[in-house]
């Protein structure tokens, strides 16, 4: 996998040398305000932040988890940046008050990059950045970075769902293809639901049981064995969106189980896949598939580790009345060499999914009030796994300084194994304050 990409980013970087940056929209902010810069050595530092409190509790008293508080925490953040020439610099970094966890102040370096405007067509980002792609929406089939679902199932801000990675981006701009190719030395994996605030199945306790038991997660030694690289090549063509997604490395999840040492483990993993977006009946229509395959699974033999799976996502975005927007997606997966997998996993009582298994989400947002109050609701519903997940919230920006939201996580379902109805127990409801200055 490796070899392959870098035997595409050669010929690649050569076309750079009589080629410009396509008419992406993207593209030509970022190259328009690095040309706006070139006539100065260095701009003014850009700084800003904000304070925020957030609070959230159990609904259920018979959750599991002993905290009936599902978030409490007091958030300031400061974030930097500025040109020097023609390169970028940011910074962005919290400090951190829980009172759940460990109960005590912590810093958390949010992101701290460089971009490097290495030619006209060429752009070299590092340091600590969040690096994501694909079309789906809290869907990612292609988008394999880092996770943080800690902070969506307790109802934190959306931007902290997608962590920062230390990681080398290169992107390449030509009148062909646009390529993002990005290297991550130092793998982190995600945030898991692990038992310390929400509780999660465990088939292995007591026959396979919701426990609050933390979960025990082998770490991977930080190696280049254990590095992930992740190209993405883009085309706007006639105003559609055209991508080509490849990732190798290691599962981000530890979804993978070391029956030796008792610990889930992170299973190393290819994947594939390609996307499509463009605009369908007055709204916009997207589509992307991707296959994944672990590496140690055995084509199926082996029960401990993740069956190679093929992906299918359909989604459809329409404002259905003025300051009402819909959206809607269609998951499907399919488990391959099901068989053999059913077989490894019955030998084991590991309960399995359907061959086929089916997600449907629909997204409901409505604007009021000068579009300072904004309801919305999404849904997650699987008619195979019967469980769903729910995000209802209501926000309202007071003026530019303050912004006010209360919400809800609420899971449900017919079992107790499956991807949603295992956190019956831990829906909450939150509430959030912010001002920004």
């Amino acid at each position: 996998m490796k070899k392959t990409v870098y035997a595409i980013l050669l010929p690649l970087i050569l076309l750079t040398q009589n080629s410009y940056a396509e008419n992406d929209s993207q593209i030509e902010q970022e190259l328009a305000a690095w040309d706006e810069d070139e006539s100065s050595e260095a701009s003014p530092w850009n700084w800003g932040g904000f304070a925020e409190l957030d609070g959230g509790r159990f609904i259920h008293k018979n959750t599991p988890n002993p905290h009936l508080a599902s978030l409490s925490e007091a958030r300031f953040e400061l974030w930097a940046n500025r040109y020097l020439g023609e390169h970028f610099f940011s910074f962005k970094g919290d400090l951190v008050g829980d009172a759940i966890g460990e109960r005590k102040l912590k810093g958390d370096l949010v992101e701290m990059f460089a971009d490097l405007k290495l030619s006209e067509n060429m752009n070299l980002r590092l340091g600590k950045q969040v690096l994501t792609w694909g079309t789906g929406d809290y869907i990612f089939i292609n988008d394999l970075f880092s996770k943080n679902w800690k902070a969506m199932f307790s109802g934190r801000d959306d931007g902290y769902l997608k962590k920062s990675d230390y990681a080398a981006k290169l992107s390449v701009f030509t009148d062909y293809v646009n390529m993002d190719l990005a290297f991550i030395p130092i793998f982190k994996g995600d945030t898991s639901i692990d038992g310390e605030y929400f509780s999660y199945f465990n088939p292995l306790v007591k026959g396979g049981s919701v426990t609050h038991q933390r979960l025990s997660i082998e770490d991977p030694a930080n190696t280049l064995k254990n590095s992930a690289l992740a190209l993405r090549l883009s085309k706007n063509y006639r105003g559609v969106e055209y991508a080509l997604y490849g990732y190798h490395g290691l599962y981000s999840q530890p979804a993978g189980f070391n029956p030796e040492k008792m610990k889930n483990i992170y299973p190393k993993m290819n994947a594939t896949g390609a996307s499509v977006r463009n605009q369908l009946l007055g709204g916009i229509a997207n589509v992307e598939v991707a296959y994944w395959h672990f590496l140690d699974n055995d084509y199926g033999r082996n029960a401990f580790m993740p069956a190679d799976q093929f992906k299918l996502l359909v989604g459809y975005d329409h404002e259905l009345i003025p300051n009402l927007t819909a959206s809607t997606q269609l998951l499907l997966e399919r488990t391959l060499h099901y068989q053999t997998v059913k077989k490894a996993k019955v030998n084991y009582g590991l309960k399995m999914r359907d061959k086929w298994h089916k997600t449907l989400t629909l997204r409901l947002t409505y604007l009021a009030l000068q579009q300072k109050l904004t309801l919305s609701v999404f849904n997650f519903y699987s008619p195979d796994s019967k469980d769903f997940y729910v995000r209802p919230k209501v926000s309202y920006r007071y003026n530019d300084n303050m912004f006010y939201e209360i919400g809800a996580n609420i899971f449900g379902g017919k079992h107790q194994y499956t991807q949603w109805g295992q956190f019956k127990d831990s829906s909450n409801i939150y509430m959030r304050f912010k001002y920004n200055f």
